[in-house]
């Protein structure tokens, strides 16, 4: 529904990205909610849903109290916590499609003809792939869109044999600045008033808003893998773990490690700990034959192997423990994979904002999420490209 309050027509919600409030929103503050009016503590939600299985209407009031705020529901003589009961299904389906990103959908009765008929036995659900890479990083809140990340360098020194009644200069590390200013990223899903009339076993609103959610989770990750992929300045040579001649490994990645291990400690900063790949490319790693620990006399050619798409290894056979192999493949590149330290990326988000648009002329309805996110290297110095580790 429309809410009306002064000047402000409050038509959709906005969260907060640090304090993890939900607050009544107007799209005509674009990119800048005015945080004044909080309807719903979503942080206290995330808690409940963690201790509870589900939660409904005939829920504890209690319970709904602590999450919803006792602001006054403009034009009402109500609270948003006097009315929690009636409204909490609304508002779970609220906070599930502020997911919606970077898609849009017209639903039109001319589309969904089929769903006029009286029975539907089934349908095929597309399985939209989501990906792992955005959570391999730390995500930094920016309310005001606009920031800049430092990184300092240690520059001190110390002397020998100093001369008495002498003092050395001061020394002092260095520092470097990242901008960050994070995009619009938006997506709508719509639906004509006579698509809501005959469509009479389907809800594709609903259904396609929920799928909007998942490809926002993909469009993410694209983002971060993008991210990954652009650092190139820094390269190691890699060898192809997959090599094998008359079924034998030809490859040793000892040398590899030595030399990465050798790389990383010189720059006097963290260790890598994590490993970015497409999904095969783990795969011939461990089945590489002295990976394997079958040495030179070989074996059989293949261990048991799965699809390892969008999965984290937590341990990496032939380096000590506490680094990980993640395997996506939103990364493009086919031989080469990022030996990294994950601190060196951040996915950086603003403020995230549903509302609801209403065309009486053209008769639908339109729901908007609009998002802000991206993903910075901060720390170009501890991203390296492995270069020729797959054919």
């Amino acid at each position: 529904m429309t809410i009306l309050t002064g000047r402000k027509v409050y038509n959709g919600f906005a969260l907060h990205p640090i304090q993890q409030i939900e607050y009544l929103y107007d799209s005509a503050d674009g990119g800048n909610p005015d945080y004044i009016h909080p309807v719903m503590n979503v942080k206290a939600w995330n808690e409940h849903n963690q201790r509870t299985a589900s939660i409904t209407p005939e829920g504890d009031p209690l319970m709904l109290s602590d999450v919803f705020y006792d602001t006054l529901i403009p034009g009402t003589d109500m609270t948003f916590q006097d009315q929690a009961k009636n409204v909490l299904q609304e508002f779970t389906n609220a906070k599930r499609d502020k997911d919606i990103q970077r898609a849009a959908s017209v639903i039109t009765s001319k589309d969904y003809a089929s769903f006029q008929e009286t029975i539907i036995l089934g349908q095929n659900i597309v399985n939209v792939r989501t990906g792992v890479l955005t959570g391999l990083f730390e995500s930094i809140s920016v309310p005001n869109l606009k920031g800049e990340w430092a990184t300092f360098d240690d520059g001190i020194k110390y002397f020998n044999n100093v001369a008495e009644g002498t003092t050395v200069e001061p020394s002092g590390g260095t520092g470097s600045i990242v901008t960050v200013e994070i995009p619009k990223n938006e997506g709508a899903v719509a639906i004509t008033d006579r698509a809501s009339m005959v469509i009479n076993n389907d809800n594709p609103y609903t259904r396609l808003s929920a799928r909007l959610g998942e490809e926002r989770l993909k469009n993410e990750n694209a983002v971060v893998a993008a991210e990954i992929e652009s650092n190139t300045a820094h390269t190691l040579t890699g060898v192809d773990f997959g090599t094998r001649t008359s079924m034998l490994s030809t490859t040793n990645p000892i040398d590899f490690w030595n030399t990465a291990i050798t790389t990383f400690d010189g720059l006097n900063k963290n260790m890598f700990n994590l490993i970015v790949s497409k999904a095969f490319i783990l795969n011939e790693y461990n089945n590489n034959d002295v990976v394997a620990g079958r040495g030179s006399s070989g074996g059989p050619p293949l261990q048991t192997m799965g699809n390892v798409n969008e999965s984290v290894q937590n341990g990496v056979p032939g380096l000590v423990g506490g680094v990980r192999w993640a395997t996506d493949n939103a990364i493009s590149s086919s031989t080469a994979m990022w030996v990294l330290w994950d601190g060196s990326i951040k996915v950086f988000r603003g403020p995230l904002t549903l509302f609801g648009v209403r065309k009486e002329e053209i008769e639908y309805t339109k729901t908007v999420l609009r998002a802000y996110m991206t993903s910075e290297t901060v720390e170009p110095d501890t991203v390296y490209q492995a270069t020729g580790v797959a054919a």
